[in-house]
């Protein structure tokens, strides 16, 4: 199940990752590759991994620094199941990957244009199960009025 936290509430807030180049560089950089991570990387920035320093791209070789902010928040969501990782900065190629994770717990500040895949188990703020794409935009719909927000939809 994939629990999205949409709400900076006082139960949360503290437990957000945000900066996630910076949690990537840190913790992650220099360390080996599980095969999942692997094709994570694959998928999201059509990167190969030639060793835990270097990928090859389409542009040549470059470093592991050089992988996409999503495809880090992707890794780091792997890596740190237990901590909330925004995925604001991510674009839908790596959402799509992501919502395709068996677990994760993400936060999401604003709605992303996106499509559920299909078999994905998403839980809006514990409450809000959403399977599809049209509970996805009702839910979204419904927590942007609330908030106010109405030209984000």
């Amino acid at each position: 199940m994939i629990n999205i936290y949409t709400k900076k509430d006082s139960n949360i807030s503290d437990k957000i990752q945000y900066f996630n180049d910076r949690l990537f560089n840190t913790e992650v950089f220099g360390s080996e590759f599980t095969d999942n991570e692997k094709q994570v990387i694959e998928q999201i920035d059509h990167a190969k991994v030639m060793d835990h320093m270097k990928i090859e791209t389409d542009f040549g070789i470059g470093s592991i620094l050089d992988l996409s902010t999503g495809c880090k928040t992707a890794i780091n969501i792997l890596r740190f199941p237990n901590r909330i990782i925004s995925v604001d900065e991510c674009g839908s190629n790596a959402l799509k990957v992501i919502l395709q994770f068996k677990e994760a717990n993400i936060f999401m500040g604003f709605p992303a244009t996106l499509h559920v895949p299909e078999g994905s188990e998403l839980v809006f703020d514990e409450t809000e199960k959403v399977e599809n794409d049209l509970q996805y935009e009702a839910f979204w719909s419904k927590r942007c009025r609330e908030r106010g927000d109405y030209d984000i939809v």
